[in-house]
């Protein structure tokens, strides 16, 4: 890739941007993923190679799996709740907005619509994001 140039994509997930509760692993991985990304990205920038780090809002599968197993009932209630507000994507609307965001050479590709306001609401408004996930989860405990 150094000789012809190229164009790296990788998997991440929104936990990689916004910290989830119940998910504090998880999100940490992610998080590693986004910083690892920010980091190659000007060392191979130098070479005509693109890094683009997808992340989806909500997965296809939500189905029961080792991951999901072991979380926090609350955390469970979170997500049912926010999978009400932010509809997984169909695999061939995600391979859509994937090649899209790799097309214009899109650091952060963000899949959906909920993703991008969830996104650039956390980012500009951090403070007042926090206190609504904060009441929220605050509500589901009780």
């Amino acid at each position: 890739m150094k000789e012809k140039g190229g164009h790296i994509v990788i998997v991440s997930a929104l936990a990689g941007l916004l910290g989830v509760f119940g998910w504090s692993s998880y999100s940490a991985s992610k998080f590693a993923q986004v910083g690892f990304s920010e980091c190659l990205r000007p060392d191979l920038a130098r070479y005509n190679i693109a890094i683009s780090v997808f992340l989806p809002g909500r997965g296809t599968n939500s189905t029961e799996r080792p991951l999901t197993r072991h979380i926090a009932p609350e955390s469970k209630a979170l997500a049912k709740m926010s999978s009400k507000i932010m509809k997984a994507l169909s695999p061939e609307k995600a391979a859509e907005i994937l090649l899209e965001g790799v097309e214009k050479k899109k650091f952060l590709i963000l899949a959906g619509n909920m993703s991008k306001i969830s996104y650039f609401a956390y980012r500009n408004l951090p403070g007042l994001s926090r206190k609504i996930l904060d009441m929220t989860v605050m509500r589901l405990g009780r």
